[in-house]
């Protein structure tokens, strides 16, 4: 962070949350890195300009502290592409190594210029799971964005096939796609479709995946009175890293279900990271074995 405002507050606020700051280094030379957000005031829509700032001044021996003070989690990482790019990608590839889930939530878009491009193969061989949106899969693949209105689960999981088979081609093992209101779709062990009841997933079997395999698409509770979706991404990511770390047992279509689920909440309130729910605020039923029923 920088050595100004948004840096400090910021520290002070994942202080008072219970995050680790240990590995957060003041920088000298640049600012905190920000956010400028736009939001539409009828659908809570967002567009968001990032000034990446000292995010940029991350670098690869500041992984490396961190490792060596023992700060990187021993079961899972998780990246994005608002940081260096070259620290980033050391990051994840070393806990692949490790044998850690890797989790890579390839925001911004890499457009043309950005030094995460020519990086892109390697960051998904060193991905177990990646999540872009629609904006970012169509940066990553090349393949424009398809339309989605009006389609049914099969309909939605056939569309976003040309993404998932790409990112899995490239290297990632679960490749996943977030589809705002109309839910997720990912690539996975086709058992996990034959052990879930719940009405939210619809699984497509394909004869362009090996036959283990097969595409899921998981539904998003949809609310008319949406006031911001910005973050919501990032709340389903969060989430996603915290089932994937804390419940081992737990079916990835299960964990899939309830980060969406979780993340559907945040569009009912305003702000980023003020709009996602503390765990005192959601049903205890999240955090059961059980197969989760929406509420």
């Amino acid at each position: 962070v920088g050595d100004d405002y948004f840096g400090k507050d910021y520290v002070d606020y994942l202080k008072r949350i219970g995050v680790e700051t240990g590995g957060v280094r003041v920088s000298q030379t640049a600012d905190s890195g920000v956010a400028i957000i736009t939001v539409e005031h009828n659908r809570g829509n967002n567009n968001i300009v990032i000034i990446p700032g000292a995010n940029e001044e991350i670098s690869i021996s500041d992984v490396e502290e961190a490792q060596y003070k023992g700060l990187i989690s021993d079961k899972v990482i998780e990246c994005q592409f608002e940081s260096n790019a070259e620290a980033t990608l050391y990051a994840l590839e070393q806990a692949k190594r490790s044998g850690l889930i890797t989790i890579l939530d390839p925001a911004p878009a890499p457009n043309i210029g950005s030094p995460f491009l020519p990086l892109l193969k390697r960051f998904m061989q060193a991905s177990t799971m990646v999540c872009p949106n629609e904006t970012e899969a169509a940066a990553i693949t090349g393949i424009p964005v398809p339309d989605f209105e009006g389609k049914n689960s099969i309909q939605i999981a056939e569309a976003a096939l040309g993404w998932i088979l790409k990112l899995h081609e490239d290297g990632v093992t679960y490749p996943l796609v977030t589809l705002g209101a109309n839910g997720v779709v990912g690539l996975l062990p086709k058992c996990e479709g034959e052990s879930t009841n719940a009405d939210d997933v619809t699984m497509l079997k394909s004869d362009l995946v090996t036959p283990d395999r097969a595409i899921f698409h998981i539904r998003c509770p949809i609310y008319p009175n949406v006031v911001d979706t910005t973050g919501a991404g990032d709340c389903f990511a969060g989430s996603l890293a915290f089932y994937m770390a804390r419940y081992p047992n737990m079916t990835i279509v299960e964990k899939l279900r309830r980060s969406v689920w979780i993340a559907s909440q945040s569009v009912l309130r305003h702000g980023t990271q003020a709009s996602f729910y503390e765990r005192h605020e959601l049903p205890e039923e999240l955090f059961e074995s059980n197969e989760f029923c929406w509420p």
